[in-house]
């Protein structure tokens, strides 16, 4: 993997500030980024890929998810993921375990 971007913090505010970011988004942004974004990040705790799932729900509606997945050994690792659905009035909510179950 190819380090795209370095951090002296740790994975977890990493993982915090992106999502903070993308939660201060409007409607009309979050609805311009690409399906997914992939970043390659080196940061305290190692080097993890940081991606951003957009999914259209219609066209009132898109949810956005965010996974942070450090490999350790045979393919087990840390991850993190998190996630929002986001209204054309800019209604926020959470996504619930079982929508973010296939990033997990």
């Amino acid at each position: 993997m190819k380090v795209t971007r370095e951090s002296s913090e740790s994975l977890a505010a990493v993982f915090a500030d992106k999502l903070r970011e993308l939660h201060n988004k409007r409607f009309t942004e979050l609805q311009s980024l690409p399906e997914t974004d992939e970043e390659v990040i080196q940061c305290r705790d190692g080097v993890f890929s940081l991606t951003t799932y957009r999914y259209l729900i219609n066209a009132d509606q898109l949810s956005i998810v965010l996974q942070a997945y450090r490999s350790l050994i045979l393919g087990a690792g840390t991850m993190l993921v998190e996630g929002f659905r986001r209204s054309v009035d800019e209604t926020t909510t959470p996504l619930t375990q079982d929508e973010l179950a296939e990033h997990s």
